[in-house]
């Protein structure tokens, strides 16, 4: 789990804490003043010295200078594309079983049947500029960006 949804309290994440002192998701990506922060409001700091939580720190930081503080990706789908009435009436019954948002559940039919994947090539630039070793990166561990960068972005 990411840094960003990891509870901080009982009742508050780490997201929730950022966006209650309107505070940018990007300061996981400055230990330091995220930490600050979370003193100063009377929360436990994160522990920066596991390797996750650095690796996690790093890639926001190189993701805020990429994107220069805009974490948005954009996916245009071709005007002719469509969803069948099939997937629609799926996502409105998945949408009702599990109480999600039909808009993530096509979302992520359409991040899942798209040849293109933003965050492999976001995640190699990462990789190379930091000489790491593409292998930690897409393990499905705790340390899988794709994952965290789905759910930062």
């Amino acid at each position: 789990m990411s840094l960003l949804y990891r509870m901080i309290t009982k009742d508050k994440s780490l997201a929730d804490i950022l966006n209650e002192h309107n505070q940018p998701q990007t300061l996981i990506g400055e230990p330091e003043k995220l930490n600050a922060l979370l003193i100063n409001k009377g929360y436990q700091p994160i522990d920066f010295t596991i390797e996750d939580n650095r690796r996690e720190s790093r890639f926001v930081a190189f993701l805020d200078k990429h994107y220069n503080g805009k974490l948005k990706e954009t996916l245009y789908i071709d005007y002719t594309e469509s969803l069948s009435a099939e997937d629609m009436a799926k996502f409105v019954s998945q949408a009702i079983e599990y109480k999600m948002p039909i808009e993530t559940l096509v979302n992520d039919y359409i991040l899942e049947n798209s040849d293109w994947c933003p965050e492999f090539d976001v995640i190699r630039a990462f990789i190379e500029a930091t000489n790491q070793k593409e292998e930690d990166f897409f393990d499905c561990g705790p340390t899988d960006l794709c994952d965290y960068y789905r759910e930062l972005c």
